[in-house]
């Protein structure tokens, strides 16, 4: 590290917590928790407009976002802001602590300084607070005391820092779009049955080939559910998967954990348009696996969580284990992608259909309790998984592409922050691993 590195203290370079004006009674933007990433910069979502009551963060684009809580803080839930329209202040959690650069050009360099394992560490390590129910205070955050980069060097370290997450975000992007062409796909052949009804008008199925039509009927009989495919049998939803059950190792075995079985629980969810869990936040040993009620489950296999945030979804990317807060789903058409999209398509409904007096559970009775149209006919099912095949492989590879972005992003991040390592090094890394 050179002699103009000079330490300094956090507030030096950003506002804590800065003063921002929004009409009481007004709407504004609102981000709440559950939209910061943990391993990436941008929030994926257009904010929401909710009336502004008179409390909690607010922001503008150029600001960070951290969590102050835990366990969001020790999850890494941290943001820059870019998704508000110019100018416009918005609102959120009274769980963040908002950091506004003093100087425009360090807005950037103050996001990846806050997301770094040093600060992070120094963050955790204050916090105060009963059990459970841990926050960092605003004034340890401003006094974060570290070596500081010459200006030049904080603008080139992140935008370096930048080209990683600019790419991520361009994947998931892809993604996005990927995923509502395989949901368009779902939706049309299983919930508006546009190929029956062009058959039933003696019309070709648009963008079908001729094999794959021949496996829809072209009319239509009554049911409980209204008009359904002639053939196609109502049955409830858990007639048409394998349910399994999750469980977690006896956390007091230290034996049991730290392996390299990933365990999925809620936090491990993607985002929708991301679809596949590839690692977790913490993972189990074999010998955890055989002294506990958790299964291994194989690729391909949909996840959904049934206790406290309900409906969340995951299709494993690769052999994993959950907890038992969630069921694993697996179609007995031998399928992956329907029961995917199936269990998706019913989210909203078997939400409805939670029950329990504090936390919203979904039970065995609750997936028996919502019936679908289902095609007696398992081609026409397989004919949608091979249809989406490739969609989905590329959603998998752009995740998988992405995760090892973040992980070589986190691996040099500290290093530049700290000045062990210089730029034209982390470069030649860079180009060494590509």
């Amino acid at each position: 590290m050179s002699s103009d590195w000079r330490k300094i203290e956090l507030s030096e370079l950003a506002i804590i917590n800065p003063k921002r004006v929004i009409p009481r009674g007004a709407e504004a933007p609102f981000i709440d928790m559950a939209a910061l990433p943990t391993d990436s910069r941008d929030i994926d979502n257009t904010p929401r407009q909710r009336i502004f009551k008179g409390g909690g963060s607010r922001f503008m684009n150029g600001d960070t976002l951290l969590a102050r809580i835990t366990p969001c803080l020790e999850n890494g839930k941290t943001a820059f802001v870019n998704n508000l329209k110019d100018n416009t202040i918005g609102h959120g959690s009274t769980e963040f602590i908002v950091l506004s650069s003093k100087d425009p050009e360090d807005r950037k360099f103050i996001y990846y300084l806050v997301r770094g394992e040093a600060f992070r560490s120094y963050a955790i390590a204050r916090m105060e607070g009963t059990s459970g129910r841990q926050r960092v205070p605003t004034d340890a955050v401003a006094k974060y005391t570290f070596s500081c980069p010459p200006k030049s060097i904080r603008s080139e370290i992140s935008n370096f820092l930048c080209l990683f997450d600019d790419r991520i975000t361009l994947l998931r992007e892809t993604n996005k779009t990927l995923e509502a062409i395989a949901q368009a796909i779902y939706k049309s052949w299983f919930v508006d049955f546009d190929p029956v009804h062009a058959k039933a008008e003696g019309r070709a199925p648009e963008g079908m080939d001729e094999e794959t039509a021949a496996l829809f009927p072209d009319e239509f009989e009554e049911s409980e559910l209204g008009l359904v495919p002639k053939g196609w049998k109502i049955t409830p939803f858990a007639n048409t998967v394998q349910v399994i059950g999750g469980g977690t190792p006896k956390t007091s075995i230290p034996e049991y954990w730290n392996g390299d079985i990933p365990w999925f629980s809620v936090v491990d969810a993607p985002a929708f348009s991301d679809v596949w869990v590839i690692n977790t936040e913490r993972q189990i040993s074999t010998y955890g696996l055989q002294n506990s009620s958790t299964k291994l489950l194989p690729p391909r296999t949909t996840i959904i969580s049934a206790r406290g945030t309900v409906g969340r979804l995951a299709l494993t990317g690769r052999s994993m284990t959950m907890n038992q807060s969630c069921y694993a789903l697996r179609g007995i058409a031998d399928d992956s992608f329907f029961t995917y999209y199936s269990t998706r398509q019913l989210v909203n409904r078997l939400r409805q259909h939670a029950h329990g007096s504090v936390f919203s559970t979904i039970t065995r009775a609750t997936l028996s309790g919502i019936s679908i149209a289902y095609p007696l006919n398992h081609k026409a099912i397989e004919a949608f998984d091979t249809t989406t095949e490739p969609l989905m492989q590329r959603i998998l590879s752009n995740a998988e592409q992405s995760n090892s972005l973040a992980a070589l992003r986190d691996t040099l991040l500290p290093r530049l922050i700290s000045g062990k390592l210089r730029l034209p090094e982390a470069e030649a890394m860079v180009e060494e691993v590509i």
